[in-house]
């Protein structure tokens, strides 16, 4: 119980500093594609038991920032991948999502910037082929953290602009290995 408080504050704090000190408020929301490394083998057994023709895979990411100072940000938001893989009537999706906590730094290298994210999250697969049942099943919530470097083409304007970044999320689920995803996106940012 004595958490919560302590929790409630680290929540608030950039908020409250951010309006203290005119910071306005901004967004991001990206769109890009990556690759998955799955820890757990049935994952990988549910990969190797459709014989795919295609595969796509589409990660889409947007958090709400704040600004603590002029050269950190506190950004709050989500995640997701869906990894599929299909042919004829037959697919596999592998749909990860997870709530992200953290903070953009911008080390005054013009737009420059690094993230740090906490992540909580799950995967949930869905199934359908030869001999199984279509079906879905989801792994157990697990945390993790995302790394990630961008350059925002807006960093000393308010309003719009393209940001382009990487991004590695490494995210132990349960008692499975941990999934490492590696993503490039192309945002638009609003500051």
């Amino acid at each position: 119980m004595k958490k919560l408080p302590l929790l409630i504050i680290l929540l608030f704090y950039p908020l409250a500093l951010s309006i203290a000190l005119d910071f306005k408020p901004g967004y991001e929301f990206g769109l890009g594609s990556g690759y998955v490394f799955y820890g757990d083998e049935e994952a990988k057994d549910l990969i190797d038991a459709i014989d795919n023709d295609h595969r796509s895979i589409v990660c889409a990411n947007a958090a709400f920032l704040l600004g603590v100072n002029e050269y950190v940000k506190f950004a709050l938001g989500g995640d997701s991948l869906l990894d599929s893989y299909w042919k004829g009537g037959e697919y596999v999706h592998l749909f990860d999502y997870c709530g992200t906590l953290g903070f953009r730094i911008f080390p005054a290298l013009a737009g420059l910037n690094i993230g740090v994210d906490y992540c909580l999250g799950r995967r949930t697969d869905f199934y359908d082929f030869k001999g199984v049942k279509a079906d879905h099943r989801s792994s157990s919530w697990g945390n993790g953290f995302k790394f990630s470097l961008g350059y925002d083409f807006g960093w000393d304007n308010f309003g719009f602009a393209p940001h382009i970044g990487a991004f590695v999320r490494r995210m132990p689920r349960g008692n499975h290995d941990a999934d490492t995803v590696l993503g490039v996106t192309v945002k638009i940012s609003r500051k």
